[in-house]
C-alpha cells in the first residue's frame, strides 16, 4: 500500500511538473510575440529575408534587407536564378512615401507597397502548436500554407494548393525580448504548376535591435 502511494505521489509530482513547463513555455512564447507585435513599428532594427526556391531544373534566390530608423527605410533587393544575378533594387521609404533609384537619382513612386512585411501578428494567430523551448530557442509548428504567406501582406497561398505543417524555430534576442531568427523549410511545393515540387527555404534575421544609429537620406526630399 505504501509503495503504491508513493507511486501515486510521484505521478501526480510528474504531472504537475509536466502542466507547469507546458504553461510557463506558452506564457513565455507569448510574451515574446506580444513584445515583437508592440516594439516592431516603434524601434530600429535591421531585418533580413534570404528566400530560396530550389527543384531539379530551377534555384531562385532573393536577399531581402531593411534597415529602420525612426521613420525611414532604407531598403535592398537583390534576385538570383541559378546563382546569377538577374536584378536589383535600392529604395527610401519616408513617412509612406517611396523613393527608388534609378538611373543614377531617386524617383519618388506613387502607391508603392513593401515588397515583404514579417506578420508577426499572424504568426501568433496562426500557431498550430509550441513544440519545444530550450533557453532562448522556441520551435514551433505552424500550416505549411500559412508559414508561406507569413512575409506576405496578402494571402498568396491557399490551404488547398498544399497540405500538411512544418516546424518553425525562433530564436529571441534575450536583452530585448524581440525575436532575432525566424527559419523553415518547406518541402513539396508546386511552385510552378508543372509538377516539378521545390523546397521553399525561408530565413529571417533582425540585427541591430533597438539601436539609436541615426539612418541618413542621401538625397533632400522637395517640399
Amino acid at each position: 500500500m505504501k509503495k503504491y502511494l508513493k507511486f501515486l505521489i510521484l505521478l501526480i509530482f510528474v504531472i504537475v511538473m509536466v502542466i507547469v513547463i507546458f504553461i510557463y513555455r506558452k506564457v513565455s512564447f507569448s510574451n515574446v510575440m506580444n513584445n515583437t507585435i508592440k516594439l516592431k513599428d516603434k524601434i530600429n532594427y535591421t531585418t533580413n529575408i534570404k528566400l530560396t526556391t530550389k527543384n531539379k531544373n530551377v534555384s531562385m534566390e532573393i536577399d531581402y534587407e531593411m534597415v529602420k530608423s525612426s521613420n525611414i527605410k532604407m531598403i535592398t533587393i537583390d534576385n538570383y536564378l541559378n546563382n546569377k544575378t538577374q536584378n536589383n533594387l535600392l529604395k527610401y521609404v519616408v513617412d509612406k512615401k517611396t523613393y527608388v533609384y534609378e538611373d543614377g537619382k531617386y524617383v519618388e513612386r506613387k502607391d508603392e507597397t513593401d515588397d515583404f512585411n514579417v506578420n508577426y501578428k499572424y504568426l501568433k494567430e496562426r500557431l498550430v502548436s509550441l513544440k519545444s523551448k530550450s533557453g532562448n530557442k522556441y520551435v514551433i509548428k505552424m500550416n505549411k500554407y500559412d508559414a508561406y504567406n507569413l512575409i506576405y501582406n496578402k494571402e498568396i497561398l491557399t490551404k488547398d494548393k498544399i497540405n500538411g505543417t512544418v516546424d518553425i524555430t525562433i530564436l529571441v534576442d534575450e536583452k530585448n525580448n524581440f525575436i532575432k531568427e525566424i527559419s523553415y523549410k518547406i518541402d513539396d511545393l508546386d511552385m510552378y504548376g508543372d509538377s516539378q515540387l521545390s523546397t521553399y527555404t525561408v530565413k529571417i534575421t533582425n540585427t541591430n535591435i533597438n539601436t539609436k544609429e541615426k539612418l541618413e537620406l542621401p538625397f533632400k526630399i522637395k517640399e
